[in-house]
């Protein structure tokens, strides 16, 4: 009952946020502004898109290997195909990652123990050094991208930074997270909790040499994203210098990842009319911009459906040759 309330606010937030917008910029200017689109740019944007997913596979496979899983690079990639799709079906926002776990923990790395709780931290991980990587980025951008920024931005992103980089080394260092433990009430009851205690233990397994490999693989991801972005304000022909790009995008990110709309929507497309705005561009073309950066994430979910519906089919097909050929074995 509670989950289905969540996800029925959830929704209301993205129609409520769509609606306010599209009032706001007016729905025949951004539909002008989509049809003004140029397709090229658009396509390499969708292009880069797909390559982030292979680069966040080669990211995650690094740090499952800290916790002795083992992956193919291509398995991975399929599995954030797959995760985009469920992203896109499932009102949930974190559908993706729970169908990624699952569908991992079941294959070989099962008969590891505490093998959920490892995949867990594996992904956990993975969108935590994504974003702190970002908000790195952004933050050495600063300077030379304040003149035009208001002081919510500056500001908003320093703190995100400051506290990712608190929150991350509290959490790697076994002597600060007991620390905070036994100082927060009611955590050390959670972290107790067997599911909780499994996970707490799985982050020590990420030693720096790990840690700093999947760095560099989220600073490769993040200019990736950043490019993606710059494809499409190519698309609508928007003349924003790269500083801006790599100071709004950690600030998108991060609105992504908050749990209060359907897969972002809404939050994504004010966030990129407010922070676009700011650098004068045309509300209607900062909306139309974001939508199109919608629209990407969708195709990447349509292959990923496409690919676990072809894979299922195939598992299937297999599965009862098999049961066949013991028939007629026994026969």
């Amino acid at each position: 009952m509670r989950g289905r309330l969540s996800s029925l606010v959830k929704i209301a937030v993205s129609l409520g946020l769509m609606g306010l917008l599209i009032r706001a910029v007016g729905w025949q200017e951004t539909w002008h502004a989509l049809r003004q689109a140029r397709l090229l740019p658009l396509a390499g944007a969708a292009g880069l898109y797909m390559l982030t997913l292979l680069v966040r596979a080669v990211r995650w496979r690094i740090l499952l290997g800290a916790q002795g899983i083992s992956a193919s690079t291509r398995r991975l990639a399929y599995l954030y195909f797959v995760g985009s799709f469920f992203n896109m079906v499932l009102p949930s926002g974190v559908g993706g990652d729970v169908v990624k776990v699952y569908e991992l923990s079941r294959s070989g790395a099962g008969t590891l123990p505490h093998v959920e709780a490892r995949v867990t931290s594996s992904v956990i991980a993975d969108r935590a050094s994504g974003l702190v990587v970002l908000f790195i980025m952004g933050v050495a951008v600063m300077p030379w991208a304040s003149d035009r920024l208001s002081p919510a931005v500056i500001w908003g992103l320093a703190l995100l930074t400051a506290g990712s980089l608190a929150g991350l080394a509290v959490l790697l260092n076994r002597r600060w997270r007991v620390w905070v433990e036994e100082r927060v009430p009611g955590l050390s009851w959670l972290v107790r909790r067997r599911g909780l205690r499994a996970l707490y233990a799985s982050l020590d397994a990420y030693s720096r040499p790990v840690l700093g490999r999947a760095a560099l693989a989220s600073l490769v991801f993040n200019g990736l994203i950043i490019l993606v972005n710059v494809a499409l304000g190519l698309a609508f022909r928007l003349e924003v210098p790269l500083r801006y790009y790599v100071v709004f995008v950690p600030i998108i990110s991060f609105l992504l990842v908050l749990p209060v709309s359907i897969n972002g929507l809404g939050v994504r497309e004010g966030g990129y009319v407010a922070l676009f705005g700011q650098v004068g561009v045309p509300r209607e073309s900062a909306l139309a911009m974001s939508l199109a950066f919608y629209a990407i994430t969708l195709l990447a979910g349509l292959i990923g459906g496409l690919l676990y519906t072809m894979n299922n089919l195939f598992s299937l097909g297999r599965s009862k040759a098999v049961q066949q050929a013991d028939v007629e074995v026994s026969q």
